[in-house]
């Protein structure tokens, strides 16, 4: 349900009219910002807690000298208003003490473990309860089904041969996710990070590389590793032998074969 829990200090970024497919809850570190929701001015300042609904334009038309930062928080839900709610001008809530706390449990969401999530996630929920915000049922499925595309693109990237520098540029520039964010979708679609998985396809090209008879320092090349021994520590940890024990071992194998084609 929860999908980003993101802090930006950066004032370049949503100028442009855009809508997302899932709902956004913002507030500033400080400083204003000077927002067009649905074709409604809103000026967003410390206190105050703004709502964008999923499917709803928006753009940042301006922030103040004094700006500092925005914390957002992406929820995979139709959400639901009471009668009497605000948002209809894109604020929810304007007191301090309610930001403190909404971004008291988005930072401890960020940092907690998987195991602590669900609490978090809990926590939160009850937060916006309080100020009259509620949520259809279906959110976790919907959350899954929506942004399975993530994980995919970036494995795609991976088995293209892109690499952990590239990949990690594309996500900040074009994936509506933090990379925090982006490995654990991934994390739970493939069992694995990006990292690891990136770290296993350049070991299985390295390995089908030796098969072809390169040399170890040619195959950790050619596989994107930095050195040989980068190649040999993953290797090792993958097969439990070294890439020259490997290629030891299929040479061997190939020579006991081409004796018995004799």
């Amino acid at each position: 349900m929860i999908l980003d829990v993101r802090f930006s200090a950066e004032r370049i970024g949503c100028e442009r009219a855009h809508s997302h497919d899932y709902s956004v809850l913002a507030t500033v570190e400080g400083g204003t910002i000077e927002m067009s929701i649905a074709d409604q001015r809103v000026t967003l300042e410390k206190g105050m807690l703004c709502l964008i609904p999923s499917g709803v334009t928006h753009r940042v038309l301006s922030t103040s000298d004094d700006f500092s930062g925005v914390h957002t928080l992406s929820l995979a839900c139709t959400i639901m208003l009471s009668s009497g709610s605000r948002a209809t001008t894109g604020i929810l809530a304007s007191d301090r003490g309610w930001q403190h706390q909404f971004v008291k449990a988005m930072r401890d969401f960020d940092d907690a473990d998987e195991r602590k999530h669900t609490m978090l996630v809990r926590s939160i929920l009850l937060f916006l309860k309080k100020r009259d915000v509620y949520f259809s049922s279906g959110c976790e499925a919907k959350s899954w089904a929506s942004f399975h595309w993530v994980p995919t693109k970036i494995k795609e990237m991976i088995e293209s041969g892109a690499d952990m520098g590239s990949c990690f540029q594309y996500i900040e520039e074009h994936m509506p996710f933090s990379k925090e964010h982006c490995n654990r979708l991934f994390k739970r679609c493939y069992g694995t990070t990006i990292q690891g998985y990136g770290l296993d396809v350049r070991t299985e090209k390295a390995r089908q590389l030796l098969k072809r008879g390169l040399l170890v320092a040619e195959s950790a090349s050619e596989a994107g590793f930095y050195d040989q021994s980068q190649l040999t520590k993953a290797f090792k940890s993958i097969f439990q032998l070294t890439p020259a024990e490997y290629r030891k071992q299929r040479c061997k194998n190939l020579d006991q074969s081409n004796t018995r084609n004799l």
